[in-house]
């Protein structure tokens, strides 16, 4: 029960602003486009070029060593 509590109350140490800006307005609009611009139109590297902001693919998930102390006894936890 321990190592599902600690899994369920982990967070990120540290998380930075997205560059991305998330606003309707011209001027959002120009810097996102700027910064694409900067990245070759390239959404993907942009993305993960900027480090622990939470649009940085994976963040999501929790790290493996707190769902392995929870599920390694699964049949299938080595294809998971």
């Amino acid at each position: 029960m321990a190592s599902v509590q600690n899994a369920i109350h982990w967070k990120l140490h540290s998380r930075s602003n997205p560059c991305l800006t998330f606003s309707l307005s011209r001027l959002a609009a120009d810097k996102n486009f700027a910064l694409l611009k900067e990245n070759d139109t390239d959404l993907e590297n942009l993305l993960l070029s900027d480090g622990h902001s939470p649009l940085q693919p994976g963040l999501e998930f929790r790290p493996v060593n707190l769902l392995q102390l929870i599920i390694e006894g699964h049949p299938f936890w080595q294809q998971m």
